[in-house]
This record gives C-alpha cells, structure tokens and sequence, in this order.
C-alpha cells in the first residue's frame, strides 16, 4: 500500500471511537505496527473524548501532552509569519537546512539518523504539525522513541531509547 492510501486509511479509523478501538487493538495485537500512527493520528484519537481510548492509546502508541498557552502562542506567531514567505521557499535551501540540524537524529527519504522517529512519512505539507513538533517536541512520543533510564546491577546509570529487549538483554 502507498504511503498516502496507508495514512488515509489510518486517519479515517482514527474518526470514529469503534474505528479507533479496533485500530489500537489491531496494535496492541501486533496486526499493525505502531509506527504507523503519527501524532496527528493520535490527537486525533483523544479528541474523540474517550478516557478508555485514551488510555488503550498511550499503552499501545505512546504519550500526548496538551501543548501549553505560550507555546501554542508561539507556533501561532510562527505560523503567521512563515505562511507568506513559504510561497516563494526554495526547497533545496530547506533540505539542506534539514540535513544540518535535522538528519542528526531523524531520517527521511532513507537519508539521516536513527535517534528520533523517520520523517519520511509525516505530514510535511502541514505548517501547523511542523511548528507544533519542531516548537513542542516532547509533546506527541510514540512508545519506540521514549527515552529509558536503567539502573544496572553495578550501579551505572544508562538513559536511551530501547531498541531491542530480550529475556538476557
């Protein structure tokens, strides 16, 4: 399935509570792999007002916090401002912008870092949704990208994301 077709389909099963019951279920199950719920999904699954969807989404996916006033003022003053210049962008200045401070962590098009979530497939297109991740990072984090402190028997300290878990390791 296309990128697109796959995150249309993803969106309109987030729309309705019984939808995005069987959704996050099809997850927690490992029928569809977590990853493919981005943060606009997610917001989308808690507008629904459901306390137990919440709930099954932040098990199965992750965390969404409320975006605080001075910080949703400040992606609004952004967004202001970058609208207009956005019509004229070069985006080759963009994707060189991206590769110095961006591709450090995140990936897209296969290019980049393997610390924060692939780009590749979200919602690029959408100022709102970058200046609300770029402006509130920590804000939507998929269960895969959140960080872990391990105390180990030798009484180091590790903090990272786990990328594997076994019964040894």
């Amino acid at each position: 399935i296309r990128a697109e077709a796959r995150d249309q389909a993803i969106s309109t099963l987030a729309a309705r509570p019984s939808w995005a019951q069987a959704l996050l279920r099809a997850i927690e199950s490992g029928t569809i792999d977590a990853e493919l719920i981005s943060g606009t999904h997610a917001r989308q699954i808690i507008s629904l007002g459901d306390e137990s969807l919440t709930k099954l989404l932040e098990e199965v996916w992750g965390v969404i916090d409320r975006t605080d006033a001075q910080k949703q003022q400040a992606i609004e003053q952004w967004q202001q401002k970058l609208e207009p210049a956005l019509a004229d962008a070069d985006l080759s200045r963009g994707r060189a912008l991206f590769q110095k401070t961006c591709a450090t962590c995140h990936k897209l098009y296969g290019e980049g870092g393997q610390v924060g979530p692939d780009l590749t497939g979200s919602n690029r297109n959408n100022l709102g949704y970058l200046l609300e991740n770029i402006l509130d990072p920590n804000r939507a984090v998929p269960k895969q990208w959140t960080t872990t402190t391990i105390l180990l028997t030798d009484g180091r300290v590790i903090n990272g994301v786990v990328t594997r878990q076994t019964e040894q390791s």
